[in-house]
């Protein structure tokens, strides 16, 4: 009978949860330092064949060099062992989920910023919408976002969560009630880790899943979460109930708040939004509807990225598939674009931190930091992700939605402030130069009228050049 049994895939799980954890790298030739530790560069095989001939005629010229041809884009997946059975806990005061962890893929771009992708599947039983929606709420809460009023009150997040991993099945949870009882407990150890991520996300950057004995392993790969308390969710939700609501031209309040709930990953007790018209609107704003009619629609915000259809397998292929064959690579490449954005906009900070300091701009620095930005622009912020409209739209969509142009404007006008201060710097050493060089002329005749000596002329111009060179 087991061996009848259906494997669980994209296609045919009930709701599919991909978690991505942005972050940036400390150190150079990131890559490098990910393959050191086991992580395996991602192949065309007759396993995902048919996957990546999809990606690849879905994707744009450009995004191509990014993603397949030039490497700018490298990317990895977690050696994952299926005969342990990994699965991803999520424990909750009421109930628990143990769903089957299908892969964990990584995304390190040339800048050395990256996005962490674990990707988990549901299998349906005895799980409705309710649990889907708190599937993406707790499942993605991976740190605790406050201290409550005492060690029993609420923490807005998972009791525990983590990965199960063969018979290892504590060292990579993190028990976040702990956590909290620890703290009232005046535990000076507990109070250092309360503000630290769950601890698997150290573990799986480290290839640690199953490994008990970490103190022993080589040192950490050192990265900068860009992140809160939460991780961004891609999520496939297919249920009939849900779809021939879609379908439907208008929604009733209860209806509408149901959508909005699981399009901003909401708790399941109640949308975040109680004010009707601002409901309307933000459902308005982040619904993309093309395919409503048939019962499907996708649905972005700055966290998180949807799919709500019909359990009809006649879609798998024009929907399911797409949504995380392609779009988590259209996905991947918005949050590098925010990331290396966000990098360079540090970087800028830290130059203006200078001028405070030494009253003058790191030229060299600054002119390096331009040289960067400027293959950024030509790698990365390609016009279009994909040659297919709906791929464009989407893409566009989640720009808008995470407010990479908005940043990129800021950045730019950063920028271009930097840019009048080395200009002006520039500016009033030029002129100082040239008042100097009208006085030196002065001098220099009457050294000649008076007939001086040349070895005192030379005297004299070296005197006026080391002048020159202190002039700011």
């Amino acid at each position: 009978m087991e061996k009848n049994k259906q494997e669980l895939t994209y296609e045919n799980a009930k709701s599919v949860h991909i978690f991505a954890y942005p972050f940036i790298g400390m150190e150079k030739n990131l890559s490098k330092k990910f393959e050191a530790k086991g992580w395996l560069k991602k192949e065309t095989n007759e396993k995902n064949e048919k996957q990546a001939f999809m990606l690849r005629q879905y994707l744009s010229i450009n995004a191509r060099k990014i993603f397949l041809e030039d490497g700018i884009c490298k990317i990895y997946t977690y050696p994952l062992e299926e005969a342990k059975k990994p699965t991803y806990r999520i424990k909750l005061k009421e109930q628990e989920y143990n769903l089957p962890l299908k892969e964990i893929e990584l995304h390190v771009y040339n800048d050395e910023v990256g996005i962490l992708f674990i990707k988990v599947l549901n299998d349906g039983k005895k799980i409705t919408v309710d649990d889907i929606i708190q599937i993406n709420n707790k499942g993605r809460d991976i740190a605790l976002p406050y201290i409550p009023d005492n060690a029993k009150g609420d923490i807005a997040c998972a009791e525990q969560l983590g990965i199960v991993y063969g018979k290892d099945c504590t060292s990579h949870i993190t028990d976040f009630r702990q956590r909290v009882e620890g703290y009232f407990a005046d535990n000076a150890d507990v109070k250092k880790q309360m503000e630290q991520p769950a601890s698997f996300i150290q573990d799986i950057f480290n290839v640690r899943l199953g490994k008990i004995n970490k103190e022993e392993l080589q040192e950490d790969v050192r990265i900068k979460p860009t992140t809160d308390d939460r991780m961004y969710v891609m999520s496939i939700v297919r249920d009939d109930g849900l779809s021939e609501m879609i379908e439907k031209s208008d929604w009733t309040d209860t209806e509408e708040e149901l959508l909005y709930k699981l399009i901003f990953v909401d708790d399941k007790g109640f949308a975040t939004c109680q004010e009707q018209s601002m409901r309307k609107a933000l459902l308005e704003r982040s619904i993309y509807p093309r395919w409503r009619e048939w019962g499907t629609i996708h649905a972005i915000t700055d966290y998180s990225f949807m799919c709500m259809c019909s359990m009809d397998e006649g879609i798998n292929a024009s929907v399911i598939r797409p949504m995380y064959a392609e779009y988590m690579y259209s996905l991947s490449l918005v949050m590098a674009q925010k990331l290396q954005i966000m990098k360079y906009s540090e970087q800028a900070g830290e130059l203006a931190e200078g001028m405070k300091k030494k009253t003058k701009l790191n030229y060299k620095a600054f002119v390096a930091l331009r040289k960067q930005y400027v293959v950024f622009l030509n790698q990365l912020m390609i016009t279009a992700f994909s040659c297919q409209q709906q791929g464009v739209e989407l893409y566009d969509m989640l720009k808008e939605q995470m407010l990479v142009n908005k940043e990129r404007e800021l950045f730019d006008a950063q920028l271009e402030g930097l840019y009048e201060i080395a200009n002006t710097c520039n500016g009033i050493k030029t002129t100082n130069i040239a008042n100097f060089l009208a006085v030196l002329g002065v001098v220099l005749a009457i050294v000649q009228v008076c007939q001086s000596d040349w070895s005192e002329v030379q005297k004299l111009w070296e005197v006026i050049t080391n002048a020159i060179n202190s002039i700011p």
